[in-house]
């Protein structure tokens, strides 16, 4: 069988990478938290509207470490 490596190996972020995980973590925690049912539409959309952007910036943050190319937002390179 192949040999999974170990998730905790790896390359360490810079401190800039490791607050930008940590920004998205704690929206995710955030998003998580809140009675989405109590909220208001927009308030709905603003936390989508949040949570998309950090989607969108952990992405980059993942190819910024892995040194892929970035693809554009209709999928193509």
């Amino acid at each position: 069988m192949t040999e999974q490596p170990d998730p905790t190996q790896g390359a360490s972020l810079t401190p800039t990478q490791a607050i930008r995980r940590d920004f998205a973590r704690q929206g995710l925690d955030e998003a998580r938290n809140a009675r989405l049912a109590d909220l208001e539409p927009h308030r709905l959309i603003l936390l989508v509207e949040r949570l998309t952007g950090e989607l969108d910036a952990m992405l980059h943050l993942v190819d910024e470490i892995t040194g892929a190319t970035p693809r554009s937002p209709n999928g193509n390179p």
